[in-house]
């Protein structure tokens, strides 16, 4: 937006269409990022990782641990969505970073209260900002996250 952006956060309006971006951004984002994360768990796991909807039930566990946005009533369709997605997921090979977070990448895209000659212009730039973010998610999973005594504790403390 360059200049205009001054201008734009201003605006009470646009403040509420880049409160529900935040919002809805960040129900897609951890829905790739816990797909990263099951792909991680069953590769490390096998037969023993979380099952889908071990999965579903986390994702629907952290968004309920925010507050409510004024425009959602409940988080029910992401949820059904995202157990959607990873049963799909899980059920078939596991998709690369750069696949998972090219579905997010563009579902964020659509949240931006941008008109769609920003959006168009910066389609790139902005889907690789998500996928180098995912790609270092992935990385810093790999190297800090052991899935056997990190799914081991979880059922543990859940019993």
């Amino acid at each position: 937006m360059g200049k205009l952006a001054y201008d734009a956060l201003k605006e009470s309006f646009f403040q509420q269409k880049m409160e529900v971006c935040r919002w809805e951004g960040f129900a897609v984002i951890l829905s790739d990022l816990l797909l990263i994360t099951a792909f991680w768990f069953k590769d490390q796991l096998g037969k023993q990782a979380p099952s889908a909807l071990e999965f579903a039930k986390i994702y629907g566990e952290v968004l309920a641990k925010h507050p409510l946005p004024e425009h959602r009533k409940n988080w029910d369709e992401p949820k059904k969505t995202f157990q959607h997605r990873i049963d799909v997921a899980l059920k078939n090979r596991p998709l690369s970073v750069k696949s998972v977070a090219e579905v997010g990448g563009r579902a964020l895209l659509k949240l931006v209260p941008l008109g769609d000659l920003f959006k168009d212009h910066d389609s790139d730039i902005f889907l690789n900002t998500v996928r180098l973010g995912e790609m270092n998610f992935e990385r810093n999973l790999h190297e800090s996250c052991n899935p056997k005594d990190l799914w081991e504790g979880e059922i543990k403390n859940r019993s």
